[in-house]
């Protein structure tokens, strides 16, 4: 957060788990691409494994080493935290969290997870 930059969460719940629900009363519903991401480094990899592959979803690419496409539009739970007060405001309040890089949204980079219920 870097001089009074503002930074979109995706914010999730470990007690959740799958579930859906709206993890903390701050948070809000926002509708996000989510990207398909494979381990393969090429075209020829996936479609030797799924022939199909290509005639699901939209912008199939090569990005950073993966094979990645656009998928479908979800709505996910986020937050945003303006500075590093409501950041630490909101380990007061809720305890725990994990704050983690995530590649599978265009729109949100970090997910911050509320972290009250073991996961491992």
């Amino acid at each position: 957060m870097r001089g009074g930059e503002k930074m979109k969460f995706k914010i999730s719940r470990t007690s959740l788990h799958c579930y859906e629900g709206k993890p903390i009363k701050e948070a809000i519903e926002k509708e996000s691409t989510y990207i398909d991401i494979r381990t393969c480094k090429e075209f020829k990899e996936i479609l030797g494994i799924d022939p199909e592959w290509l005639k699901v979803g939209t912008n199939h690419r090569k990005e950073d080493g993966y094979i990645k496409r656009d998928l479908d539009k979800r709505n996910i739970w986020t937050i945003k935290i303006d500075n590093l007060k409501q950041l630490i405001d909101l380990i007061d309040k809720y305890g725990s969290i994990v704050i983690e890089p995530i590649e599978d949204e265009t729109d949100f980079k970090y997910e911050i997870e509320i972290y009250d219920d073991w996961r491992e």
